[in-house]
């Protein structure tokens, strides 16, 4: 596939999945760090030219959204490749997060990065920039937040970045759902690897925190039925915990008589849990934990009824 012509103006996003249609949180949490790894990428190749994306459409058989960016200034600062900036962020992906190693060769003006499934080429502009983009953790975090948003999510089979505006073409990349782990768990290193870069002696005291959000159950120990952000006590991988439950849908589950809580039954939820490192001893620790969606009620154990055989 030859992306030399690929525009920066008309890319899709294509979320794969049997439904017509994505959750409204996979939605924004995935095309907001997608839209947050693009900015930083023109920010360290083309910080004079300002960036605007734009999401725009959906098409049949699964939710694609197009990202227009609109570089203004042109005709003051150089031209940048129209396939620089979206080219750097699937060449990023391909190098720093598939797990088959490309191969990478300079012909001329062109970049050509060959897997045993795939052959790109890419204007050598991607070939010149590349390390800045994969050394920097604002990247890495931006790209993280799209692919723990879809993995989150059942209905999501994979995700893809197309090259212009047909649906149906075939995606520049596609990452299958049975790669999001371990892309993520790449990713993790990545910015593991970008913070001991910042703290090599250890004796910077700058605060540095991160937020991981995933998908679990967490078992009742104290229910707050009351619409607020008091925080529920929950028993989560053996360890109580406090969270405020921020889905206001729960709530109104839960005055609807939707959802009846009983003694014994967890939350199916998605749970935001923030990260402090430690530089003394090379370790992010659990600091708070957040509930931002419940996707319903797992009942405990029936308890059978108490009675003396005749």
């Amino acid at each position: 596939m030859d992306l030399r012509e690929f525009s920066d103006d008309a890319f899709t996003i294509k979320f794969g999945g049997p439904r017509s249609e994505v959750d409204v949180y996979t939605l924004t949490e995935a095309l907001t760090g997608l839209a947050d790894a693009l900015q930083e990428i023109n920010a360290l190749v083309n910080p004079e030219v300002e960036l605007d994306i734009i999401f725009e459409h959906t098409a049949e058989g699964s939710f694609l959204a197009k990202i227009r960016t609109n570089k203004r200034a042109r005709a003051v600062f150089a031209r940048v490749s129209e396939a620089l900036i979206v080219g750097l962020l699937v060449n990023y992906i391909y190098s720093e997060l598939m797990y088959e190693t490309p191969t990478y060769t300079v012909e001329g003006d062109k970049l050509v990065v060959v897997t045993s499934q795939e052959k790109l080429i890419f204007p050598k502009s991607v070939f010149d920039n590349q390390e800045k983009v994969a050394g920097s953790p604002t990247v890495a975090k931006g790209v993280k937040r799209a692919i723990e948003a879809v993995h989150q999510d059942d209905d999501v089979v994979s995700l893809g970045i197309i090259p212009g505006e047909d649906v149906h073409a075939r995606p520049a990349i596609d990452i299958p759902r049975s790669e999001f782990p371990g892309v993520i768990s790449k990713l993790n290193y990545a910015l593991d690897r970008s913070l001991r870069d910042i703290l090599p002696d250890r004796t910077l005291s700058v605060p540095t925190s991160r937020q991981i959000t995933e998908r679990t159950t967490v078992g009742i120990i104290k229910a707050v039925l009351r619409r607020s952000k008091r925080k529920w006590q929950f028993s989560w991988q053996g360890i109580e915990i406090s969270a405020a439950i921020l889905d206001p849908t729960f709530f109104d589950r839960l005055a609807a008589r939707q959802i009846a809580i009983a003694q014994g039954d967890s939350l199916d939820v998605d749970l935001r849990i923030t990260q402090s490192f430690d530089p003394d001893i090379q370790i992010w620790m659990n600091t708070h934990y957040e509930i931002v969606r419940v996707h319903g009620l797992v009942e405990g154990p029936k308890q059978s009824s108490f009675g003396l055989d005749p």
